[in-house]
């Protein structure tokens, strides 16, 4: 059944750490801080005008949001010393029902808020509320990192704020489990790419200062003759991994990703050959686009990162990634089965979501179904066309000043 991809061989851990992300049920969070400190919490918020069109980003867009000492239990179990804050960029902010990170507290911790870390988003751009876990397993039984996900019904002070996904964050356990033992350096990518102009938007979660020279030795490769840049970036960069990234990407639609918009990424340089990796991130939206490919650009090939655009440009890598895109598509989208995983999710959620978010599931059940029906054909009869090669250009850049890239280190999540 395809419900085993949440549990084995997809990157599952077992034991303890498994009950986290459970596969069969929901997860039951209360969530209790003082009324006037969720008030603050759920109004704080970015400032919209330096968000979408004109976005002018020259660093890290950084975290406007506060922590706030409060009180959890999850699945009955009290974690009283922990903390919680809003999470989220422009498409997901809501005041009623904020994207939250949580802290759990341990019995005997000297400060609040040390434990296991939470990440609850609200599914505001998933009215389905199945489309995110979908996404990330899908990734995973392609055999690419990418977070467990799990159901999540929440409740702060009482209020029912219904069905948010529990996504795994990129932290310590994760790392560990996808490359093992070893030093490594960890980038988020917001509206960044591996141009000059938008280097200084990467944000390093992990790692040391000069690790950032893995980043732009990789944006320098890109403008080098053709006979070059192909050697290079395979030095630079695991190749093989980036293309099957990079097909997964097209396969869910997830056009608030890197290779569609350079946007919602990490990108991860582990221990042993120190070559770069990407992994999927603000995947809310994805599994959703039911036009034609056939009809517009980038819908198929998704060439709007300078990366995946300049592979592109070469056509043995441009061959290859079309070839990977048949490949992934044939292997995982069987739209019998994903539709049968959907349905399943969906009637967990909806035995937990409050008359709101199930309106709004009904809304969203017929463009899943279609999608998920669908997108194996549609993806076929492009490729029977032959790769597109006209008409595929970056964007302009994002108006921010080329200054160096080596912005400092922000604090842990």
């Amino acid at each position: 059944m395809i419900a085993l991809w949440l549990l084995a061989g997809a990157g599952q851990a077992g034991g303890e750490e498994s009950r986290w992300f459970p596969v069969d049920r929901v997860l039951e969070i209360e969530l209790r801080l003082p009324p006037a400190d969720w008030e603050r919490l759920r109004r704080e918020a970015r400032d919209l005008g330096h968000g979408y069109p004109t976005t002018c980003l020259s660093e890290p867009p950084g975290q406007p949001y506060t922590w706030f000492e409060a009180g959890v239990k999850v699945d009955g179990r009290a974690y009283p010393r922990s903390r919680a804050r809003k999470k989220g960029m422009w498409g997901s902010l809501d005041e009623a029902r904020p994207s939250l990170k949580l802290r759990l507290g341990q019995p005997g911790d000297a400060r609040p808020g040390t434990g296991r870390r939470l990440t609850l988003n609200n599914l505001v751009e998933d009215p389905s509320l199945v489309r995110t876990c979908l996404a990330y397993g899908l990734f995973r039984r392609a055999g690419l990192p990418a977070p467990r996900c799990a159901l999540a019904h929440l409740r702060v002070n009482g209020a029912d704020l219904g069905v948010y996904a529990h996504v795994e964050r990129y932290g310590r356990s994760f790392l560990a489990r996808a490359f093992g033992p070893g030093e490594l350096a960890l980038w988020e990518g917001v509206e960044s790419d591996f141009r000059a102009e938008q280097l200084p938007t990467f944000a390093r979660e992990r790692g040391p200062a000069e690790a950032d020279g893995a980043l732009v030795a990789l944006a320098a490769a890109l403008p080098l003759p053709d006979a070059q840049a192909l050697p290079a970036l395979e030095r630079l960069l695991d190749l093989e991994a980036f293309l099957s990234f990079w097909a997964l990407e097209v396969l869910t639609a997830h056009e608030d990703g890197y290779s569609y918009v350079a946007n919602n990424f990490f990108v991860v340089r582990g221990p042993g050959d120190g070559r770069l990796r990407f992994l999927p991130w603000g995947i809310e939206g994805s599994l959703s686009n039911t036009g034609d490919p056939a009809a517009s650009y980038p819908i198929l090939m998704a060439t709007r990162g300078a990366l995946a655009l300049r592979l592109y440009s070469l056509p043995a890598t441009r061959e290859r990634f079309a070839e990977r895109v048949r490949t992934l598509a044939e292997e995982l989208l069987d739209g019998d089965a994903l539709a049968a995983e959907a349905e399943r999710l969906q009637r967990l959620a909806w035995a937990h979501a409050p008359p709101a978010q199930r309106a709004a599931m009904v809304a969203a059940d017929a463009v899943l179904l279609d999608f998920l029906c669908r997108r194996r054909e549609v993806l076929r009869s492009v490729l029977e066309l032959g790769p597109p090669t006209e008409g595929l250009e970056l964007p302009a850049p994002p108006c921010v000043p080329g200054t160096p890239l080596g912005q400092p280190a922000p604090a842990p999540e």
